[in-house]
Formats: C-alpha cells, structure tokens, sequence
C-alpha cells in the first residue's frame, strides 16, 4: 500500500515535476539554495513556516498538504452537498471506516468509470430491450427451420443459432468482473511498486538441510541440539565432546524436551 509522504519528499517530488535545479528555484522563489535542499533532505527541523508558504503559492498547493495535514495538494472550494452523497454514505466516509486513500485510488483509476458504468448497465438494464431483440431474431430463425424442413440429429445451423443467444446475466456480469479484475491488477502493479523488498528464502533447502543434521547425528538429544544450534547460530562442529553432552544434559531438564523424545520411541 502507498505510504504518506513526508513534507521533504513532497518538496522534491513538486521540484522534480517542474525539471527545476535548486538554483532556479531559488531565482524564482527568492528561497535560498541552502535552504531548499535543507527542506528537502530533512536536515532542518526548524522548517520555517514563511519558507513553506513562499513554495506553497509557486508550486500552487496547500501548506496543509505540505504538512501533512491533508493529502490533497489544493482541494477545490466544494460544498459536500455538491457531491450529491447519501447521508449513510458520509457517515461511513466522515467515522474513516474506510481506507480512504484506497478508495481515492480507485476512483481516479483509468477502469473507474467504465466499472461503474457495466455496474449501471446491470443494475438498470437498458440493454434488455436490445437484447431480447437480439435474441428473438435467433428464436425467430430457429423456429422457421423447424417448421420449414425435417430436422434429424444435430444439426449445425440450429446449434449456433443456440450458441449465438446471449444470456443477459451472464453477459452483463462477466464485464463487471473484467473491468474490476483489470483495475485490481493495475492497482497491484503500481503497489507492488513500493512494496518492501521480501528476502527469499529456499525452504526445501533449508528443511532438507535440517534432515541432514538429524541424520549425521548418532542419538536423538544430539539431533535435536544440532537443530537447536543450527537456528541459534551456533557452529555445532566448533563443540568438544565434553561441551556437547553439557548442552545435551541441560536441555534435558526441558519438559518439552523429554516429552518429544518420549513420543519418538
């Protein structure tokens, strides 16, 4: 998911859209070059508030949104009842029930509109008259081959006439879904983006290694300390005789350890 930006990489970010170098930010803005890159590498917690409001009016976003204190860069004069919503639907939106920045992300999406139109198209259905027009002419042509020659078997003009029929539902649905699954995927793609790098890890090699241990060891308490070693860092080939029965002895004192080697008899 995107995260907020902090007030020096909205600072950047703004800068860079614009291709400007310090220098003529600093031309224009009267903002010294020191400053700005102070602002925008977080170096100065004293940000003068003058400073912020000078790039605010050029770069013509809110100091809120630099601050942080909303992420809309200059939000539009507009009343809410301009928005034409339900009471229930500001309630939901005012308690932030919802992922707000999501939703903001799906309705700016490319695929928005045309999924909330399929959505419209299903709900209301004015496509049924075309459809059911669509449709008798099939039944219509189907009907006149039966009445007008001896049908026997499967016959293959008959058959894609029935292919050809289109089932309201499913046709209606199947774009809902599409569009939807189309602008999840996009999303994903641009998250997958800033997503956090995962470390990999080889699972079965890694179980296939423990096995191994097990196996080189010559009794039960030894395996499961050679386990036990292998998950602590700890280089059980570096271990005298004398130090390993030590660490065998006190992990017998462990209840879970007696239990498991009593169920492994």
């Amino acid at each position: 998911m995107n995260c907020r930006l902090t007030t020096q990489e909205k600072l950047q970010d703004l800068r860079l859209e614009r291709k400007l170098t310090y220098a003529q930010l600093e031309k224009i803005t009267k903002v010294s070059s020191s400053v700005l890159q102070r602002l925008e590498k977080g170096e100065d917690e004293r940000v003068g508030y003058q400073d912020v409001r000078i790039l605010a009016e050029f770069y013509g976003v809110s100091t809120d949104y630099l601050f942080g204190l909303t992420d809309n860069r200059n939000p539009p004069n507009m009343q809410v009842r301009e928005l034409w919503l339900t009471d229930d639907a500001l309630k939901v939106l005012y308690k932030k029930k919802l992922n707000t920045r999501l939703l903001s992300e799906l309705i700016t999406h490319k695929y928005f509109l045309l999924l909330l139109i399929a959505v419209e198209i299903y709900l209301d259905r004015t496509l049924s008259p075309h459809m059911k027009s669509w449709n008798d002419v099939f039944e219509l042509a189907e009907q006149k081959i039966h009445e007008n020659y001896e049908v026997k078997g499967v016959d293959k003009t008959l058959q894609i006439l029935k292919e050809s029929a289109v089932n309201e539902d499913e046709f209606l649905l199947e774009k809902v879904v599409w569009r939807f699954r189309r602008l999840l995927v996009d999303l994903y793609e641009e998250h997958k983006k800033n997503a956090p790098s995962v470390e990999k890890t080889d699972v079965i090699k890694t179980l296939t290694d423990d096995v191994d241990e097990v196996l080189k060891s010559e009794s039960k308490g030894r395996a499961k300390l050679a386990l036990l070693a292998k998950q602590l860092g700890l280089n059980m080939s570096g271990l005298t005789d004398e130090e390993i029965k030590v660490l065998i002895k006190a992990l017998e004192k462990s209840e879970k350890f007696r239990n498991s080697r009593g169920r492994r008899k």
